[in-house]
């Protein structure tokens, strides 16, 4: 049932992830850290609030759908026993609202490993908010992303129904993380200790993590010299003066934003969890694995900055090689 049509884009800003890692006066930090602690000195990242934006039309000018592209999990609700897309639920409602029920809407999580719609500030300033106007915050998430798409369609490009269309695949071979012989012995001392034992170890080690052969310290070091590449692969794909780029990880917003400098595109869609995501894990910064906690430890990681640096440089290499002859789709 497919036909001809064009696309344009559009950018624009919503507020919606902000950094979920709270940093202390001893350099440490904490994954959803409190922040009324004297203590508290700061987050360890910036926040990423762009909003990247592909809308597609039929033949007669009508809008059929829009891509929107954001740095934020959509996990409003978590630990429940049932399906939801979550914010985006209610940013579907409101696009059915406004535009019909025909318009089609194609989320992507751009790099957020470090972001979240929990907020860690501002929180009884949102929550006096909400209650003001009478919504949760997932509906609060829909208004900021609507008021985006609304600015992104007012000031998109002009319709386009021929465009450069190049698609790659690569699969990048980034170094594994390593764990340590201390690592090693004392995770196979944890696992003869009680519950209240564990209470006392260094939060890496407090508990036997259920994330499957990343978090099995154990098994990563018996087998780590025979595998130390973690094989990543991601989709580069060019459409007009737009690309798209995909990883696996929950990767830390830092690595999104040098690609989106770097890159030759005008507008550049990073989309993570994605090609294998269940196997990946987070993909931290340096800042990062200093500060250590959830998400920056070795249980969270297969690839630590070494291969963060290495997945930005293939990144912008492959996107910088689709920009630099004009001709027909490569594979």
């Amino acid at each position: 049932g497919r036909k001809s049509g064009g696309i344009s884009r559009g950018f624009g800003y919503a507020v919606v992830g902000r950094c979920r890692r709270a940093v202390y006066a001893n350099v440490t930090a904490l994954m959803y850290g409190p922040t009324d602690r004297p203590d508290f000195v700061g987050f360890e990242s910036c926040d990423d609030h762009a909003v990247n934006m592909l809308f597609t039309w039929n033949a007669g000018g009508s809008l059929t759908g829009m891509i929107v592209n954001l740095a934020c999990t959509s996990q409003c609700d978590e630990m429940l026993e049932v399906y939801s897309a979550d914010f985006w639920h209610d940013v579907r409602g409101s696009l059915a609202a406004r535009f019909g029920t025909s318009v089609f809407l194609l989320p992507q999580c751009a790099p957020s490993g470090d972001m979240s719609p929990h907020l860690l500030i501002d929180k009884k300033e949102e929550r006096d908010l909400r209650a003001r106007i009478g919504v949760d915050a997932k509906g609060i998430i829909a208004r900021r992303i609507m008021a985006a798409v609304e600015e992104g369609l007012a000031t998109a490009t002009p319709i386009e129904r021929a465009v450069e269309l190049r698609h790659v695949v690569r699969t990048f071979e980034l170094p594994r993380v390593m764990v340590t012989d201390e690592q090693y012995l004392q995770e196979k001392r944890t696992l003869a200790m009680s519950e209240d034992e564990r209470k006392n170890q260094p939060f890496e080690f407090q508990r036997i993590w259920g994330f499957g052969l990343i978090s099995d310290l154990i098994a990563r070091y018996e087998r780590q010299a025979a595998n130390p590449v973690h094989e990543t692969e991601s989709h580069i794909i060019r459409v007009g003066d737009a690309v798209f780029a995909t990883n696996p990880f929950e990767m830390f917003v830092e690595y999104g934003a040098r690609i989106r400098c770097r890159s030759r595109a005008l507008q550049t869609f990073l989309v993570q969890l994605a090609d294998g995501s269940a196997h990946a894990g987070y993909l931290p910064t340096r800042r990062a694995r200093d500060g250590g906690h959830y998400s920056a430890a070795t249980k969270s990681n297969w690839v630590g900055p070494e291969g963060g640096d290495l997945l930005v440089d293939e990144t912008v290499g492959v996107i910088d090689s689709l920009f630099e002859t004009e001709g027909s789709m490569q594979e």
